[in-house]
C-alpha cells in the first residue's frame, strides 16, 4: 500500500511539475516558427570590407530567435544583446520587392531592419541599407517546448 501510494504521489507531483513547465513555454508565432532557434555564424560579406568567417574574425556569433519574440546576439558564447524582434512582409530598399523582414528592438529610430531568407536550415540576413552588410548562418539543433527546431 505504501508503494502504491509513493507511486501515486510521484505520479501526481511530475504531473504538476510538467504541467507548470508548460504554461511557462509559449509556441512561436506561425510567421516566426522557421526563424525561432539558434543560428550559428558562417560567413559575412559587408561593403568594401568584402568576405569575413569565423575564421578570419577570430570570434563566433550565434542568434537565438526565442518563441516569445525575444532574440539573443552571443559572441563566443557570451550575451552581447537582448532585444525583442518582429517579422513582417514588406518591401525591401535593396530589392524594391516584397521580402521577408525582421525589426529589432523598440519602435523608432533605434530600430533595425534586415531581410531574410532560411532555406535548408540556413538563414540568410541582409541589413535594409545600401552597402551594408549581409551575413549567412546555420541552425542548431535545439529545444523549445519540447520540440526540436
Amino acid at each position: 500500500m505504501k508503494i502504491q501510494r509513493l507511486f501515486y504521489g510521484a505520479a501526481f507531483v511530475l504531473t504538476g511539475l510538467s504541467a507548470v513547465s508548460c504554461t511557462t513555454c509559449e509556441d512561436p508565432e506561425p510567421e516566426n516558427r522557421a526563424l525561432t532557434g539558434r543560428w550559428t555564424w558562417q560567413e559575412s560579406y559587408c561593403g568594401w570590407g568584402g568576405k569575413s568567417t569565423p575564421t578570419s574574425a577570430g570570434h563566433t556569433q550565434t542568434i537565438e530567435f526565442v518563441p516569445n519574440g525575444t532574440v539573443n546576439f552571443y559572441q563566443d558564447g557570451a550575451l552581447t544583446r537582448s532585444t525583442t524582434y518582429r517579422v513582417a512582409t514588406g518591401t525591401s530598399i535593396l530589392t524594391n520587392s516584397r521580402a521577408d523582414l525582421i525589426s529589432y528592438g523598440p519602435t523608432g529610430k533605434e530600430r533595425i531592419t534586415q531581410s531574410y531568407s532560411i532555406s535548408n536550415n540556413r538563414l540568410e540576413l541582409r541589413d535594409e541599407a545600401f552597402d551594408a552588410c549581409s551575413a549567412v548562418y546555420n541552425k542548431e539543433d535545439i529545444i523549445f517546448c519540447g520540440t526540436t527546431n
